[in-house]
């Protein structure tokens, strides 16, 4: 366990150099990865399913307008991030917010599988133009709020064999949580672009309406 995650009191200044956040990208990206190879064996019926949840994505973000393609956008965000924020106050957290990444890499990588397959080069110049940005910004916020939840989590855990030596909780939860918060903002901001984008460039694309 501590070799895979380094001590938190650790200082880096570049995230370049955390190899517990280079750790989790690349968990990320061999999850789409997979996900998107996953597609080439996947039955038509799964296809269908999620070419139809696409298409309901769409027909919601154009008649909901810039809020409901915000609101859908930043939904996904926080639900991880609060999702690795209990991990992360968890003294059992650690595992788990290290296996998220690959787990939201994998279902993106099978969406971006399933409409490439599904629509060729219009599905491949959708997810470049419009999708890409945001998620790329998304999936480093992820691994870095998947990197802050584990070290906590683990100083949760080493706290409770080593009592003396432990920093003040409250101070750490504090200090937490105001990461967390930051990575909510970053998250938003993710949100944004992809609500721009979408109003951009959607309309550049021959995708039907769903049913």
């Amino acid at each position: 366990m501590k070799k895979w995650l380094p001590a938190p009191s650790r200082p880096s200044c570049c995230l370049l150099s955390d190899r517990l956040f280079l750790r989790l990208m690349i968990s990320l990206l061999l999850g789409v990865l997979i996900g998107a190879l996953s597609c080439r064996r996947a039955g038509e019926e799964l296809l269908t399913k999620l070419d139809v949840l696409f298409l309901t994505n769409i027909q919601t973000r154009l008649q909901g307008g810039m809020l409901m393609t915000f609101v859908s956008s930043f939904a996904s965000a926080c639900l991880f991030l609060g999702a690795l924020f209990l991990m992360g106050i968890s003294l059992w957290g650690a595992p788990g917010a290290c296996c998220l990444p690959f787990v939201r890499g994998y279902g993106y990588g099978l969406a971006v599988g399933s409409i490439v397959m599904r629509y060729g080069l219009w599905g491949v110049g959708y997810h470049l133009l419009i999708v890409l940005p945001g998620a790329f910004l998304g999936s480093a916020v992820m691994s870095v709020g998947a990197a802050r939840s584990a070290r906590h989590s683990l100083s949760l855990f080493r706290s409770c064999f080593h009592p003396l030596t432990a920093q003040d909780p409250a101070l750490r939860l504090s200090r937490y949580g105001m990461s967390m918060l930051l990575l909510l903002l970053l998250s938003a901001a993710g949100a944004g672009l992809d609500t721009l984008l979408f109003e951009l460039f959607s309309g550049c694309f021959p995708f039907p309406s769903e049913g």
